[in-house]
């Protein structure tokens, strides 16, 4: 467990955070709508509410009747039509808010845009839920630290101070949430 500790607790020195190097290493896994070098200035970005347009499609597509107090069959109004479209794209929404996130100084950038899901229920009656419905995946830099084989600690003994840990940036995938829609309970 100790050296589990040291490995962890091994921290970038300035030459290892020179951006040149940094976004070289990244390449295009570099994505400005994604991912941040810099602290953003507003954390919580707006909510998201995409309609769903087939769900809309259907609806419209819908004749809606009733039968009145005599028993004729009476379509509704226009105005009666597009509040029930409005309440039934409200209802079945799942918004999505994005917010920057801070990875800590083991990742470069350290500031990334997460989305989660931010209503639950979704559905009249009830039973359905707002769930991720797609991700995508990030690679952003982690600083990982390895302890040097003992060949290689051999090697090196000459040299006063050297490491016993070998570190180096390296891409890992960070899957997050890019839209939500209503799925029936699990």
């Amino acid at each position: 467990m100790h050296i589990c500790e040291n490995v962890y607790k091994r921290q970038p020195k300035d030459k290892d955070l020179k951006l040149s190097k940094l976004t070289k290493i990244l390449g295009d896994d570099f994505d400005p709508a994604w991912m941040s070098i810099n602290e953003p200035r507003n954390k919580n970005v707006d909510v998201v509410e995409i309609t769903d347009e087939e769900l809309l499609q259907e609806f419209r597509n819908l004749s809606i009747k009733y039968r009145d107090e005599n028993g004729n069959r009476v379509r509704v109004s226009d105005e009666t039509e597009a509040i029930l479209e409005k309440w039934l794209t409200q209802k079945a929404n799942c918004p999505i808010q994005y917010k920057w996130v801070d990875l800590g100084q083991l990742f470069w950038p350290r500031w990334v845009k997460r989305g989660e899901c931010i209503q639950r229920k979704c559905s009249w009656p009830s039973g359905m839920q707002c769930s991720s419905s797609d991700m995508m995946t990030i690679r952003p830099l982690r600083w990982h630290c390895i302890r040097k084989s003992k060949r290689d600690r051999e090697r090196r003994r000459e040299k006063r101070g050297s490491s016993k840990f070998k570190c180096r940036w390296i891409p890992v995938p960070y899957p997050m949430t890019s839209k939500c829609s209503c799925q029936c309970k699990d």
